[in-house]
């Protein structure tokens, strides 16, 4: 059934993660670290970590598949679905979380949304019946509070609107043409205002009140999108599940289509999973086939992938996250370890060794970050988060298999 394809994706996803048999080599790490646990008694509360975020105080909310977690740097508090419970979360399987100007913590799940004000630790709970949130579906996806602090609910059946003089959302452009879908996985607002919502079959552009401004159906088809990204050169870059990578030119509205093909403009895959820039001003992107980058003065494409330099090449071609250090490195997270980059020479590995002690501790990195102290973050799948700080290097995890697909800054 349609309702349950968010959980069959994460399933699937799950389970690949799961049957993994990690390689215990090692090999090319310059550096030399010194690893620091934190206990087992301070971890989290389950092993599936879906998304991170901070908050304007500098805790760090963790959602994992079975409860919401708060870190202050030493601590955990832990937040968990209570049916006998008022002021618990309305489901423990995390999708979700962000802040709004008032200071509310929102956190979106498979069973609807939460609203935790953190200063008294009061949590209201959003649900699809009228008379408790009114919300279209309460299995949710993408929450986005805007710059002139309107909250947005996208769920896999409907757009939502929150309302805060009457307390609940109201659903929007659920008539049939107004969206290409009402499976809605990304909402993202660009530097002008505008809300671009992506749903599984193709992307629409909204404006500041919410109307829609156009369509992109027929340029970019049915395709699933997943992630919109603007590059503050008045482009906004669309990445598909299975269309390759669209720039959608916001001066003219123009559509391009890099694809993987024969051609001189071409990305490796056409699963495109992230994308960042350097400070130079080109675009990075990572596939499931390589990593590239995007030259705006050729408008063409250079690949770099796992056969480019033999021995000095990637780690491996199965990309899923980008970070620019501080320093102009570019670090890839792989599905076997780390690749560091530096463009005025080559590439650095990382990888665990159980027998080492100075090696990440998990090969499959879904997120990696740099915050303002240059300490990098490095989420696992299967062994929680690295936090690198000059040489000191700490694990923060519960158990053997902790997987973490994002990461933000620790402002404290």
């Amino acid at each position: 059934m349609r309702v349950n394809k968010k959980i069959n994706i994460i399933l699937i996803l799950v389970c690949i993660f799961s049957c993994l048999k990690i390689s215990t080599s090692y090999a090319n790490i310059r550096e030399s670290f010194n690893f620091k646990n934190i206990t087992i008694e301070d971890g989290l509360s389950q092993s599936t970590v879906e998304t991170i975020y901070q908050d304007s105080k500098g805790y760090i909310w963790i959602g994992t598949n079975d409860g919401l977690d708060r870190y202050n740097g030493y601590e955990f508090k832990h937040y968990k679905h209570d049916k006998y419970d008022k002021n618990s979360i309305a489901n423990n399987y995390i999708v979700d979380i962000i802040e709004d100007k008032n200071g509310y913590i929102w956190v979106s799940t498979i069973g609807g949304l939460s609203r935790i004000n953190p200063d008294k630790d009061e949590i209201k709970n959003y649900y699809s019946k009228e008379d408790s949130g009114n919300l279209s579906n309460s299995n949710l996806w993408q929450i986005l509070c805007t710059k002139d602090n309107r909250l947005i609910a996208s769920t896999i059946d409907g757009l939502n609107v929150y309302d805060k003089n009457k307390d609940k959302f109201t659903r929007i452009l659920y008539k049939e043409g107004e969206l290409p879908s009402q499976y809605i996985y990304s909402l993202e607002e660009d530097i002008n205002g505008h809300i671009w919502v992506g749903t599984d079959n193709g992307l629409v552009e909204l404006d500041k009140d919410l109307n829609i401004v156009k369509s992109y159906q027929d340029a970019i088809e049915d395709s699933d999108v997943y992630n919109v990204y603007d590059d503050s050169k008045g482009n906004i870059w669309v990445c598909t599940l299975d269309n390759g990578l669209f720039k959608i030119n916001l001066d003219d509205n123009s559509v391009e289509n890099y694809k993987n093909n024969n051609s001189k403009i071409s990305i490796p895959s056409n699963n495109v999973r992230d994308i960042i820039s350097d400070s130079e001003g080109k675009l990075w992107i990572a596939t499931d086939k390589g990593l590239c980058t995007f030259d705006y003065e050729r408008e063409e494409f250079i690949t770099y992938n796992k056969k480019s330099y033999q021995s000095n090449s990637l780690i491996d071609d199965e990309i899923f996250c980008l970070l620019k250090d501080s320093s102009g490195l570019i670090w890839i997270g792989t599905y076997s370890g780390i690749s560091r980059f530096n463009p005025n020479s080559n590439f650095t590995h990382f990888k665990l060794d159980p027998y080492e002690d100075n090696s990440i501790s998990g090969n499959v990195i879904h997120g990696i970050y740099e915050d303002d102290d240059k300490t990098l973050w490095i989420g696992t799948n299967e062994s929680g988060v690295n936090i690198i700080n000059g040489e000191s290097i700490k694990h923060l995890n519960k158990e053997n298999s902790n997987i973490v697909s994002d990461l933000i800054e620790d402002i404290t």
